[in-house]
């Protein structure tokens, strides 16, 4: 299929871009950000927003897909305050998108404000332009899929929650101690060491026994969640309501 030729129409499948979903979407230690993603890329398809007929459409759909992690990654700073910005370099090479791919979708209108852009800010500009005007389209798929806005923010909300509905706190070093504690060496293999105890999990290894959309089906989760106020949700939520607007 060449640039723009119309061809039969195809979807880009989830299992074409979990890979790279995975670094988009992680903000959280063993947290559900990833079934939360593949929840919304549902969304898009149901939609119609995964599907394309030549190669010009199936990059427009990869800029969704960076739509959504850039939603959620805003989400996060406003609910919790983590501050984790998109990392558009990254994305466009792990989805494998050239530059001129990109010139292609902004078109000969795209003019960013300051002219003398080197490459790489060129193509991070270029990113934004395209996420801020897929957003939309975007927001409405996902309204109407989870069913409207309020349902939108307990899906979001509920990445950050365990297994009780309660919402994960994170020290500063999830192993268990600061990066200024010195660890002495006692000589004994770590292995050995009730791994039971405080401190001696890894990350890494943190399973969740229910999933995104059981603790979504749990009606108290859902009554803490849209009922328990505070500071973080009320503007999360707000933003949420109004559109999910850049705030990058």
């Amino acid at each position: 299929m060449d640039d723009l030729t119309v061809g039969e129409p195809a979807s880009v499948l989830w299992d074409e871009v979990a890979w790279a979903a995975e670094s988009m979407f992680r903000v959280w230690v063993g947290g559900r950000e990833l079934e939360w993603a593949k929840m919304a890329w549902d969304a898009l398809t149901a939609a119609g927003l995964t599907t394309y007929r030549n190669e010009i459409e199936r990059y427009r759909v990869l800029v969704r897909l960076m739509t959504l992690a850039t939603m959620y990654r805003e989400f996060c700073t406003l609910a919790w305050e983590e501050e984790d910005e998109p990392l558009y370099g990254d994305w466009i090479s792990d989805l494998e998108i050239p530059a001129f791919r990109l010139g292609q979708l902004v078109g000969p209108e795209f003019a960013p404000d300051d002219q003398e852009l080197e490459e790489t800010e060129l193509a991070y500009a270029a990113v934004a332009s395209l996420i801020e005007s897929s957003r939309r389209a975007v927001y409405r798929a996902l309204v109407k899929h989870f069913g409207g806005a309020s349902m939108l923010f307990a899906s979001l909300y509920a990445t950050n929650l365990d297994d009780f509905g309660e919402e994960e706190e994170y020290e500063d070093d999830d192993w268990g101690y600061d990066d200024e504690d010195e660890v002495e060496d006692d000589g004994t293999d770590d292995t050995s060491k009730d791994e039971s105890s405080p401190g001696q999990t890894s990350p890494d290894t943190n399973p969740r026994e229910r999933t995104l959309a059981e603790l979504l089906a749990d009606t108290d989760v859902l009554d803490d969640i849209l009922n328990e106020v505070t500071y973080g949700k009320m503007e999360a939520f707000e933003w949420v309501s109004d559109g999910m607007p850049s705030i990058f």
